[in-house]
């Protein structure tokens, strides 16, 4: 049988069941039942010769995917080698640089490998964000406080994972990160 090819838009009750993993699809039938990679990394991002805060990771969450209970997950890993002569700081932003920060690592000094997982979830409404980190700084397991932010999700969000230095002769590698959202 020759295949025939629909607009989803407006075909939309000509789909039956769901689209298999196999073919690109999440093979789940209802929405919210999985996540939804947003975006993923694990290409090596060396922050060197700048103290500006520098964009290492980015993902876009789309406008209203973001339900009002639905939550999202960064997980990141950078390090720094031996020799630092300053601190640097690890950073999550909603909306780019200079955005509303909902993960701060500050004053982490040479040496360290950072693994954080952060988990912002909606508190039932897309404009009201709660946000709890973890973080490894190398083994040892580290909590930063609940940060609380009012971004409006019904947009598109651009969620992005920064690195700033305090010496512009010291280099600090973003390793791997992705983005996961729970609608």
């Amino acid at each position: 049988m020759p295949r025939r090819m629909i607009g989803l838009t407006t075909n939309a009750g000509a789909l039956q069941g769901s689209v298999a993993v196999a073919n690109g699809g999440t093979g789940q039938t209802v929405a919210g039942q999985y996540g939804v990679m947003i975006a993923r990394t694990g290409v090596a991002v060396p922050v060197t010769g700048t103290v500006a805060e520098t964009i290492v990771f980015t993902g876009t969450i789309p406008a209203g995917l973001l339900s009002a209970n639905g939550q999202f997950f960064v997980n990141a890993v950078a390090s720094s080698g031996a020799g630092l002569t300053g601190t640097w700081t690890f950073n999550i932003r909603l909306g780019g640089i200079g955005g509303t920060s909902i993960n701060s690592i500050a004053g982490l000094v040479s040496s360290i490998q950072l693994r954080t997982l952060s988990n912002t979830a909606n508190r039932g409404a897309t404009n009201s964000q709660i946000s709890w980190t973890t973080w490894f700084q190398n083994a040892t397991p580290q909590n930063s406080g609940n940060l609380t932010a009012a971004v409006d999700f019904t947009a598109s969000v651009a969620v992005v994972a920064t690195i700033t230095l305090t010496a512009t002769g010291d280099t600090v590698t973003f390793q791997a990160g992705n983005l996961i959202v729970y609608p």
